[in-house]
């Protein structure tokens, strides 16, 4: 189970971390958008 999480969270990170570098997201929008999904704040998360 905690091999699916860490999974998940790489994904998540490397996703927004895309998004950051392609000018998409802010740092911190990206870094928000993160938390938020593993809180599940966000719809869909």
């Amino acid at each position: 189970m905690l091999g699916a999480v860490r999974d998940a969270i790489d994904d998540r990170v490397t996703a927004a971390a895309g998004e950051v570098a392609a000018g998409a997201a802010e740092p911190h929008t990206a870094a928000r958008m993160i938390l938020d999904d593993l809180l599940g704040a966000r719809p869909g998360a």
